[in-house]
């Protein structure tokens, strides 16, 4: 059971498995879900592919983020988060507890998810699998990965290559030369998108009811559904506060050149003459004798003679 761009559901995976879609017909909210089920048992494989109009280091970073709670609708709280390993190198094995959330049909169930993952941050890539050998999942397992969204990217996963492919080589020309400069700026385009993958295998401890398995599925890919928009909003929201820090930042800095430039405008005469004020306040018994002792003499600099003379007031 596949959710194609318009959301609606479909028996199988696209044909396009073979002849795959491009970075052009692909648009920003275009996301595919599949849902398989095998013929015996009751597990269900889901695959999931969206793009997001991000970085893949800003979309990996939401993903570890260790408050996902606050970040994801379907992980009410994060019980517990330990690190197990840490090779120093950016890969890391964690075990994390979380309490999940769902609503099937009119109930609203929690339940506790205990997962070992393992972080690559050189892949960008998350594994996951279930901890626990009792609660209401048997089988919680699955990988996110997330790739820069090129064609290279989908050609790999969607279309087959040939084991043999022959080198083909072709000589310099004009039109050749100006399809490499648009391709590499295309390349630079997209390297603000990300395709992110999510693979992932479940099954309840319990085997549904028949009528209620086909329900089971349609939850499967509704939870899918929910968790990418979270994530789109989570990525629109710390993009909106980056743009309004960058944004700050630059009025703090134009507000403080502006100082600058205005004290450094302001005449040598000037500042003396307020110099003079406020000494004359503070000495005014002093100043009214105008005492002939130099330290008690206002100096400013003559910019004629080039060289500091005593302050004379005029007449």
């Amino acid at each position: 059971m596949a959710v194609s761009h318009s959301g609606a559901v479909q028996a199988q995976e696209p044909s396009a498995a073979y002849d795959g879609p491009s970075v052009e017909t692909w648009s920003d909210r275009d996301q595919r879900i599949v849902v398989s089920q095998p013929a015996a048992g009751f597990l269900y494989d889901l695959i999931m592919r969206a793009k997001l109009v991000a970085s893949p280091d800003e979309v990996y970073a939401i993903l570890k983020d260790p408050n996902s709670h606050h970040i994801f609708r379907g992980i009410k709280d994060t019980l517990e988060r330990r690190t197990l390993e840490d090779d120093g190198k950016g890969r890391r094995k964690l075990r994390i507890k979380h309490r999940a959330l769902t609503k099937f049909l009119w109930l609203s169930v929690t339940f506790d998810t205990e997962l070992y993952i393992w972080e690559d941050d050189n892949e960008r890539t998350i594994r996951f699998t279930n901890a626990r050998s009792d609660g209401f999942m048997k089988k919680f397992d699955g990988v996110w990965h997330v790739q820069p969204f090129t064609q290279q990217t989908l050609d790999n996963i969607y279309r087959k290559q040939p084991e043999h492919q022959e080198v083909q080589h072709h000589r310099f020309s004009p039109a050749t030369a100006l399809a490499g400069i648009q391709r590499l700026h295309h390349s630079k385009a997209q390297q603000q998108q990300t395709l992110v993958t999510l693979e992932q295998a479940l099954a309840p401890r319990v085997k549904p009811p028949g009528p209620v398995a086909h329900l089971v599925r349609g939850l499967c890919a509704r939870v899918l559904q929910n968790m990418m928009a979270d994530l789109r909003m989570e990525v629109q929201r710390r993009q909106e506060l980056e743009g309004e820090g960058a944004e700050a930042a630059d009025s703090e800095a134009r507000r403080l050149t502006s100082k600058k430039h205005s004290a450094a405008s302001l005449p040598v005469a000037s500042v003396t003459a307020a110099r003079s004020n406020v000494f004359s306040k503070l000495h005014g018994s002093s100043n009214s004798s105008k005492s002939s002792n130099s330290r008690d003499r206002l100096w400013c600099w003559d910019r004629n003679s080039s060289s500091c003379a005593p302050w004379q007031e005029s007449a």
